[in-house]
């Protein structure tokens, strides 16, 4: 079973990647959604450059255009489980929180950085209107990252765990 780490502000917690407990909010039903893998270099922006080619890519989770920024493993780290960092909840937050962390961290693994829902609409991610969509409680994040794991994150360190063909 794959364990990711989540650093939420100062804490660090790790969850497994099925997260069963938070399917008997949804009567043990999953919510798979599908996904859209599209990615923006962050050095065509001048006010977003990064030297260690962070992108901002897309997905969706539910009825939301969500975004994440991605740092690919330095070389020899690709194997490594990947990191998840939850940037804290405030007026004006979003991933761009963890960005001078990702640029330090150079012998890195794979790291993602998703937006929160209602969260990175500066970059794209839609905006939360509890007028047209009603109230949400923090297991919306929570199953939005969720959808990033098992969509995106996982499966793409799963790629990774092959070993090369001989033949």
């Amino acid at each position: 079973m794959c364990r990711l780490v989540f650093v939420i502000g100062c804490f660090v917690l790790y969850i497994s990647s099925t997260l069963a407990f938070l399917h008997g909010y949804n009567g043990g039903k999953s919510l798979r959604v599908a996904t859209i893998h599209q990615a923006t270099i962050l050095q065509n922006d001048s006010s977003k450059v990064s030297n260690n080619n962070i992108k901002l890519q897309r997905y969706t989770h539910k009825s939301f255009n969500l975004t994440y920024l991605y740092k690919e493993a330095a070389p020899g780290r690709e194997k490594d489980r990947p990191i998840i960092l939850i940037h804290p909840v405030g007026i004006g937050l979003s991933s761009w929180f963890w960005k001078r962390l990702m640029d330090s961290y150079d012998d890195n693994p794979p790291i993602y950085a998703p937006d929160l829902i209602g969260c990175g609409i500066d970059h794209g991610a839609d905006v939360w209107d509890p007028d047209e969509i009603g109230l949400f409680f923090p297991l919306s994040w929570v199953e939005g990252v969720e959808t990033l794991m098992n969509e995106i994150v996982i499966p793409k360190w799963r790629e990774s765990q092959v070993l090369p063909s001989m033949f």
